[in-house]
């Protein structure tokens, strides 16, 4: 029986895609606390009362609730600090969809950690989306020897050729991670939360 170590290390995708693995990655990297939003900025953000019927009216809502206001890349990072303060006033959040900016505050790593919070990372569109500057210090691997509960996946794949075993290998083939710190979290990933 092949190992999903093994598959990695022989850089065979078709055998990688064999194994089950977790992606559960959905759509909209902003979360978190209104309050939080409103304190720091001024800013009330108002929650979608109707059912949004159409990506153009997602957009219509974004626009009109968030604008240009949030494109910053401080900005977006307020956005995680506000997901991570709901969390600390709530204790509910379980995962962070990304979720990378965290990396960059010792505190926030050891509050994931802590509280076993999951990372659903998408390293090849961080890259592509200009978040990380290569695979090989894809800060996926601080994450998980840090003991923050990360999986892998996918994202976009029209856009970022990418799925979730193209990830596995890419992440292995540029040192980030061993086959062995990647099937643990393949295992781990498969864990229901």
């Amino acid at each position: 029986m092949e190992s999903f170590t093994n598959a990695l290390k022989q850089g065979n995708l078709e055998k990688i895609r064999a194994f089950p693995k977790s992606d559960l990655h959905n759509h909209f990297v902003l979360g978190g606390s209104r309050q939080y939003l409103h304190k720091m900025t001024g800013i009330k953000i108002e929650p979608v009362k109707t059912p949004i019927l159409s990506m153009d009216e997602m957009h219509a809502w974004n626009r009109e609730n968030l604008g240009e206001r949030f494109e910053t890349s401080e900005m977006r990072k307020l956005l995680i600090r506000a997901a991570f303060h709901q969390a600390r006033e709530e204790l509910e959040l379980h995962e962070v969809q990304h979720g990378i900016s965290a990396i960059h505050d010792e505190s926030v790593v050891r509050f994931l950690a802590d509280h076993h919070i999951r990372l659903n990372i998408t390293s090849s569109s961080n890259i592509l989306l200009g978040r990380i500057h290569g695979m090989s210090g894809h800060p996926i691997g601080r994450f998980y020897r840090s003991g923050v509960d990360v999986t892998i996946n996918s994202d976009d794949i029209l856009i970022f050729d990418s799925d979730v075993s193209k990830e596995y290998l890419r992440l292995y083939e540029s040192g980030c991670l061993s086959a062995e710190e990647l099937d643990s979290i393949r295992q781990n990933g498969l864990i229901a939360r």
